[in-house]
């Protein structure tokens, strides 16, 4: 009821030294080819001497022309897998034993820079998992892992194709689930986390539709100026991971 479709065998590049570092040391991304100059190829052989990929020398012009124009690939690309697909009852399960808990829930933000964004400051601040529908939401690309800086080898990315039914699951587990809305009415601090909690951020656009916004447990705002209307997605999700990373530590 809440797995996602299978990812297909497509492959996909990885550019940029810091995520191609991180899923070379990742044992569940399955890695083909790795294109790069022989100055970076000799790093590589001395950190990893193991190395089941395979290596192919290349000068920049060369590199250049493998992604699209302005990408920032630092002379190192990676043909690689999908990682394979996370299923929200094995998060359940594995966080089941856990006093505190966070799992961070995206209503349909499409922005892959914002994902992966968001993904690297839940990596930063500990949080177990990242949540997404099905529907209307990118899958893994290589922007997302790009603008990620490695927090997709090490965080689980769950896509479930009933956001509503998610949150329902999520509560019988003991989470409370918090929304992030400009017109909610508490504001955001680390007080008013719970040992479990699910925070939920809306669409860049219009934020959480309706029925997400009615099966949330309370609404939270982020204290801002008043000559902004809203923070960026991203922006918000780092405060908000801040805070519950402060209350975390004020009562462990």
């Amino acid at each position: 009821m809440f797995h996602k479709k299978k990812s297909n065998s497509q492959g996909i590049m990885i550019y940029g030294k810091h995520p191609v570092m991180a899923a070379l040391a990742n044992p569940k991304r399955k890695c083909k080819n790795i294109y790069t100059t022989e100055q970076i190829a000799q790093e590589l052989s001395q950190k990893f001497p193991h190395l089941n990929a395979k290596i192919s020398l290349r000068e920049k012009h060369q590199l250049d022309i493998m992604v699209s124009p302005g990408s920032n690939h630092q002379n190192i690309i990676l043909e690689a897998e999908p990682l394979k697909t996370n299923y929200l009852e094995d998060i359940l399960e594995d966080t089941s034993h856990k006093t505190y808990s966070c799992l961070v829930i995206l209503d349909q933000v499409t922005d892959p820079h914002n994902i992966g964004a968001i993904m690297r400051s839940a990596a930063a601040f500990n949080a177990d998992a990242i949540i997404l529908p099905d529907n209307n939401c990118p899958k893994e690309n290589n922007t997302i892992i790009k603008c990620a800086a490695g927090a997709t080898e090490t965080l689980p990315m769950v896509q479930v194709t009933n956001l509503a039914n998610c949150i329902k699951l999520l509560k019988k587990a003991g989470y409370w689930i918090m929304g992030l809305d400009g017109s909610g009415s508490q504001t955001l601090q680390a007080s008013i986390f719970s040992e479990k909690i699910a925070i939920i951020l809306g669409s860049e656009d219009t934020g959480m539709r309706k029925l997400t916004r009615e099966n949330c447990d309370y609404l939270v705002k982020i204290a801002i100026s008043s000559t902004q209307e809203s923070l960026n997605v991203s922006n918000a999700a780092t405060i908000a991971l801040y805070e519950y990373s402060r209350y975390r530590n004020n009562n462990s």
